[in-house]
């Protein structure tokens, strides 16, 4: 380990130390002392970790008083400089900090040093609970052990973000998908590199970033299979339960009146049922014919909660929010006349009021249909018995394995959530003008979803792991058959909600929401992700910037795919964005740090932004632009540089 590196790194520790001996914050900000008494806390634990790896050293007890004495005489010294006060209070701290750490270094020997930097690899800790992501240190101090690894040039390669590999078949996907390229005489696109993985993988599967030490523990796996092993890891988080939830509830329409007839109480029970069947992985026939034949109180039988979901109760509109959310259709474009009989199905929905506040009941009406002779939308004839419920009777076709309305719908929404264009594309706009760009692309997925027992998660990872999803974004040519037919993975933003909860977490800051529904049914936790809320009713000036859905129609397309000019200069203009990052007072350890070691500042920098590490380039232009100013408003322009990158704020 060079010197300069094991140098910095015993300043870290020893500034730490110092933190929890004398009761100060390292390089906190002026100000009144309920903002010092905050710094203070959010290093404790940080503090309390050096002083665990320092003296878990087998240190001489000639070292270990002079330690002592060393430590005391700096907490007077802190004390007194911390009294006297002034402008210069941080200065003068700093500069005590840097005596003691020249004499704190000089009493350990070679083979000290390097087991303490050992000790902080070891360490492996995460920031603490409640600090942001820029003011992990530990990290900062086990990238000045860690050098970044090599990047050699590839022909044809974009460094960092693509890396060689064989055009050969991963999954079954591939074979179609190769297949369908090669007959239109257009290459795909190279392997992503790991570090645009994981980032990719997490976002599509969680809705969030991978933190740095994530990015890092992936990169130094060598196993072959580290990318399959990765998708079932982030299939058993938490998170990736709250974020299918949030898109199924955009298209289920979940949310609290204007004009969608839910109440709140409602609502958290409709988004807990669909939260708890992803949780679990329901079958998605059994989902579907749950939500479709279902009776009871909204409050106690959520998945009534579909037909209450809706603007209008009379059959029609029923039938097209069924035909819309299940069959990836929309009925007032479909002249066929066996979709205009799809209503008989829903004519004996009935609603009942109960004495309970804001309570009612879905149910089959048990009326006798005027004629029970209908045909199903694939022309099918039935006669509905009398003594059955007519939407039983429609659930029980739409789910049956060889319905062509049913699993090869799911299938393409999830394609079109992984790759950001489906199949048939827009995803509930299935006609015979609008075919599918690779029908046997979908015909295999959905023979592989109903071969599986309708398991949801086996088609999600067929698509993860294979070459295809893998591919680098950077398309190869400007043919407009490319992306229909997934020569590249398509960049796109990254979901509204998603972009919040990044920034609050890179930030340590929380989100003040508004809804027209009166508290106390839309109080949401400070520590509550926008991700998981329920209810689409309580939103942010910012959630309306970035194009999150009103949930009221249940169209994919609701959803924003564009970057516009609004959310371009909210990222450039902002006071609230520009706020967050002038307050992020960790920011002003980092402008000394790069003086002393640019290259693990950037790395930490690039890694907790962008999920890779900088090139040699960005490396030197970031430590030239500090250089040229060493002030914490630098590193923050630098912050502000990177979170207005597309590399930033999209999928890539």
């Amino acid at each position: 380990m060079c010197k300069a590196r094991t140098e910095f790194l015993g300043c870290c520790l020893i500034a730490l130390t110092l933190g929890a001996v004398c009761g100060h914050a390292p390089c906190a900000p002026e100000g009144q002392g309920g903002r010092r008494q905050a710094a203070r806390a959010a290093w404790h634990e940080d503090a309390v970790i050096a002083l665990r790896l320092f003296a878990g050293l087998e240190l001489t007890e000639e070292q270990k008083a002079g330690l002592q004495t060393l430590l005391r005489d700096s907490q007077a010294q802190t004390r007194a400089a911390e009294e006297a006060g002034g402008p210069n209070t941080t200065t003068e701290v700093g500069r005590i900090q840097q005596e003691t750490y020249q004499k704190a270094l000089q009493m350990l020997n070679p083979e000290q040093r390097t087991e303490l930097s050992l000790r902080v690899l070891i360490a492996q800790m995460a920031p603490p609970a409640g600090q942001p992501a820029l003011g992990d240190l530990q990290l900062l101090a086990l990238l000045t052990a860690k050098p970044p690894p090599p990047r050699g040039e590839q022909p044809g390669i974009i460094v960092p973000f693509e890396q060689p590999g064989p055009v050969t078949p991963l999954t079954g996907v591939d074979n179609h998908v190769l297949a369908a390229l090669k007959a239109a005489g257009i290459e795909p696109t190279p392997l992503c590199s790991d570090e645009v993985f994981i980032r990719r993988v997490t976002l599509d599967l969680t809705g969030q970033l991978p933190t740095a030490r994530e990015v890092l523990d992936f990169l130094a796996d060598q196993r072959p299979d580290k990318r399959a092993a990765l998708v079932d890891r982030l299939m058993e988080r938490t998170t990736f339960a709250d974020y299918q939830t949030m898109k199924w509830c955009d298209i289920l329409r979940v949310k609290s009146e204007f004009p969608i007839n839910l109440w709140p109480n409602g609502v958290a029970t409709y988004h807990r049922w669909v939260r708890e069947a992803i949780a679990t992985n329901m079958p998605y026939d059994e989902f579907a014919h749950e939500l479709l034949s279902a009776s009871g109180s909204d409050f106690r039988t959520p998945s009534v909660n579909f037909y209450r979901a809706v603007e209008q109760r009379d059959p029609g509109s029923l039938a097209e929010a069924v035909a819309l959310t299940f069959m990836g259709t929309r009925l007032r474009n479909r002249p066929d006349e066996q979709f205009k009989q799809m209503e008989v199905f829903f004519t004996r929905v009935g609603y009942k009021k109960t004495v309970e506040w804001k309570d009612e009941h879905v149910y089959w009406t048990r009326e006798p249909l005027e004629n029970p002779d209908v045909v199903f939308p694939d022309a099918t004839a039935v006669s509905i018995p009398f003594d059955q419920d007519p939407r039983r009777v429609f659930a029980d076709w739409l789910t049956a394995g060889d319905n062509e309305w049913f699993a090869p719908v799911v299938c393409n929404r999830i394609w079109y959530w992984l790759m950001g264009r489906g199949i048939v594309d827009p995803t509930d706009d299935f006609r015979p003008d609008n075919p599918p760009s690779n029908p046997a692309l979908l015909a295999y997925l959905a023979s592989e979803l109903i071969d599986s027992d309708y398991d949801l998660r086996h088609v999600y990872r067929l698509i993860l792991n294979s070459r295809t999803y893998q591919q680098s974004s950077a398309a190869r040519t400007a043919d407009p058959r490319a992306e229909a037919l997934f020569a590249h993975y398509v960049m796109r933003p990254v979901e509204a909600e998603v972009l919040q909860d990044a920034l609050c977490a890179i930030f340590g800051r929380n989100i003040g929401y508004s809804s027209p529904i009166p508290e106390p049914f839309t109080y949401i936790p400070d520590a509550q992700t926008t991700v998981s809320m329920a209810d689409a009713s309580i939103s942010s000036p910012f959630l309306e910037v970035f194009g999150r859905p009103t949930r009221d129609s249940g169209f994919e397309v609701d959803r924003s795919t564009k970057i516009t000019e609004s959310q371009r200069m909210y990222f450039i203009n902002s006071t609230e964005l520009n706020g967050w990052i002038q307050n992020t007072w960790q920011l002003q350890s980092l402008a000394p740090a790069m003086g002393r070691d640019p290259a693990a500042t950037s790395a930490m920098l690039w890694l907790t932004l962008l999920s890779r590490y900088p090139t040699d380039a960005e490396t030197a232009a970031a430590a030239e632009f500090v250089k040229a100013s060493p002030t914490r408003e630098s590193i923050q322009d630098l912050v502000w540089a990177l979170i207005n990158t597309r590399e930033f704020f999209c999928k890539h």
